[in-house]
């Protein structure tokens, strides 16, 4: 996680390429690729035939998981938009 800290005192070269990002994306009408990419890879089975998985829950519940932590992160990068987008607004406001 970001610091707030770090955060508030980056703001004033943050700002710039954030509203360019996000001024960007506005007017393209969507996000940046790199910002949709992820790497997920699923945990398998080994190739031995004595040790592969026969369980189709177990399959699932690492789909579940794998999701779930793809969501996170997910929800992380969007708080640390927002965050920086308010400290943007603020630095911005207190400039005006």
């Amino acid at each position: 996680m970001i610091s707030p800290l770090l955060l508030a005192r980056s703001a004033g070269a943050l700002a710039a390429p954030v509203v360019r990002i996000l001024t960007l994306s506005l007017e393209k009408g969507g996000i940046p690729d790199e910002w949709r990419q992820g790497k997920v890879a699923l945990i398998g089975s080994r190739s031995d035939a004595s040790t592969v998985n026969t369980d189709p829950c177990q399959d699932r519940v690492k789909v579940v998981v794998v999701v779930v932590v793809v969501v996170v992160v997910v929800v992380v990068v969007v708080v640390v938009v927002v965050v920086v987008v308010l400290v943007v607004v603020e630095v911005a406001a207190h400039y005006r």
